[in-house]
């Protein structure tokens, strides 16, 4: 009876045996087959994990710019302004390529930054020395800059940055001496620092503006290109698989805007 449970007991220990052998021999199979993973399939696990390692947009926008009083009124007693006679818009294009933790953002922009015609008046100087000015300047802008993405969900997130890039300025701002009743009276009568009466006769009748023909000239002060300095912060959401659409407020200096793109992304 001894004999014959020892032989029992021996029996009952294969199946394990065997199914121990087996495990090992499947381990040893798969081992060698995950190190054979090609980079194209690794690069597919991890942005199945992750999500894609790179993301391309391109979107054109639109934007409402304008240069604010504020920083002519440093350098000017009278100037013009924007949006006087319409609006002062920009149209441009922008590509962007998202990393995980940032954006290589480059822009192209056609931006009118045209004035209000107007007596412009250097700070300090009597009004007699105001010229009467046109300003229908437009800036076409190429830059490059970084800007920083934070994920708040699968859907919206927020950035901002900044880049540099280059401004070719277009048009001419002309400038017209006062006539000479109106030089005249403002030398001989008044304040002769008070700009606001080249808005009362004989500097202005009718509202029309009363110049001395033969003396316009183009103003030669202002480069045909200029630095640009952007400065962004904006927000995205994404309202379809491969559509984003972006709102964005910031500075091509030296104007500034407010405006938002609507773009296709892909990876």
């Amino acid at each position: 009876m001894k004999t014959n449970s020892c032989a029992s007991n021996g029996r009952s220990w294969w199946p394990l045996l065997v199914s121990a052998l087996v495990v090992a021999a499947l381990m040893a199979v798969a081992s060698p087959a995950s190190a054979q993973l090609t980079d194209e399939e690794k690069e597919y696990l991890k942005e199945k994990t992750d999500g894609p390692s790179s993301i391309y947009l391109i979107a054109p926008r639109i934007r409402a710019v304008t240069v604010p009083s504020f920083i002519l009124d440093a350098f000017l007693d009278r100037h013009g302004s924007n949006w006087e006679d319409g609006a002062n818009l920009g149209y441009g294009m922008e590509f962007v390529l998202r990393k995980p933790t940032y954006d290589l953002v480059f822009g192209f922009e056609w931006a009118d930054i045209s004035m209000s015609d107007d007596w412009w008046l250097e700070s300090g100087d009597p009004a007699r020395k105001a010229d009467f000015t046109t300003f229908p300047l437009q800036i076409v802008s190429l830059t490059v800059g970084i800007n920083w993405f934070f994920d708040i969900s699968e859907v919206f997130g927020l950035y901002l940055g900044g880049g540099l890039g280059v401004g070719l300025v277009l048009g001419d701002v002309e400038k017209t001496d006062p006539s000479i009743d109106c030089i005249n009276a403002l030398e001989t009568s008044g304040d002769p620092k008070d700009s606001s009466r080249l808005d009362q006769e004989p500097c202005t009748i009718n509202g029309q503006p009363q110049t001395q023909p033969g003396t316009t000239e183009i103003e030669e002060d202002i480069p045909p290109a200029l630095p640009i300095i952007n400065l962004a912060f904006g927000t995205q959401f994404t309202i379809a698989e491969h559509i984003a659409w972006r709102i964005e407020a910031g500075a091509n200096l030296p104007y500034f805007y407010a405006g938002t793109s609507i773009g296709y992304m892909w990876w």
